[in-house]
């Protein structure tokens, strides 16, 4: 058991759990006030249908994801022993840290994804709840049954931070990525300005996995979409398939007039 000397390092492990209203807001936002000049890049296909749920209910069954999380964290600092001694990473093993972490993670998420959508059991009692989001947007990043969130996320993200002995403020940056990545998946914008987009999955991406024939492919999650290939779930998309009909005929408006203006 450890000491009452472990405030601190109890408080680096905590803010890793406490990390996602940020990002939450941050992309939540835009779809909240839907500003015309986002509308472009917003993922709206006219043939998907609506949410099963609604924005408060998604809300509270999040909160129980976090509550459940603090818990089994605050379990985590005070029963696993820690080296309150011990020094801050150099950035090298940092950064290899967080890579292979990635990878683990990824690798985690891949196969557990796969295994809840492949096993009727699992998907009808515990997987098919995030699901109901055929509409994915921030807040509903971590909306998912508790068990789920237990076996997929908190047990996901916990094992690299614990087979890798990362230091609490590497398990602070590694967790904290992974929210914002998450949240980023389920945002509905694909942003040409979007840095996340040079080297990880978009929101497209993900956003296919959320509704109709999509919902077997693109399992890979949170970062990169190695598994997916190399499993062949990859489901093929274009971009243009994912606006509504509305910035369609606004693009095909503007196209018609800059046209024109270049005929006269």
């Amino acid at each position: 058991m450890a000491s009452n000397g472990t405030a601190l390092d109890f408080g680096h492990d905590l803010v890793s759990f406490m990390k996602h209203p940020g990002p939450v807001f941050d992309h939540y936002l835009p779809q909240t006030l839907d500003p015309k000049f986002l509308r472009r890049y917003k993922i709206d296909p006219p043939q998907r249908p609506k949410n099963k749920v609604s924005v408060g209910h998604v809300i509270s069954r999040v909160a129980l994801q976090h509550f459940i999380q603090m818990v089994v964290a605050i379990v985590f600092v005070w029963i696993v022993p820690r080296d309150l001694e011990r020094e801050m990473e150099d950035v090298g093993t940092i950064l290899i840290k967080l890579m292979i972490g990635a990878f683990m993670l990824d690798t985690y998420q891949y196969w557990m994804h796969r295994l809840f959508h492949r096993n009727k059991f699992l998907y009808r009692h515990f997987h098919s709840v995030h699901h109901e989001l055929t509409v994915p947007y921030a807040f509903g990043a971590l909306y998912n049954h508790p068990v789920e969130g237990l076996c997929m996320d908190t047990v996901g993200g916990g094992l690299p931070v614990l087979l890798l002995d990362m230091h609490p403020w590497t398990a602070t940056l590694f967790t904290s990525f992974a929210t914002i990545k998450t949240v980023h998946d389920h945002c509905g914008y694909v942003l040409p300005f979007d840095p996340l987009h040079l080297c990880f999955a978009t929101a497209a991406y993900h956003d296919i996995h959320h509704w109709g024939k999509g919902i077997r492919y693109n399992f890979s999650q949170p970062f990169f979409t190695l598994w997916d290939e190399l499993g062949g779930t990859i489901y093929p998309y274009s971009l243009d398939d994912m606006v509504s009909d509305e910035v369609k005929k606004e693009a095909e408006e503007k196209k018609h007039l800059d046209a024109k203006r270049k005929a006269e």
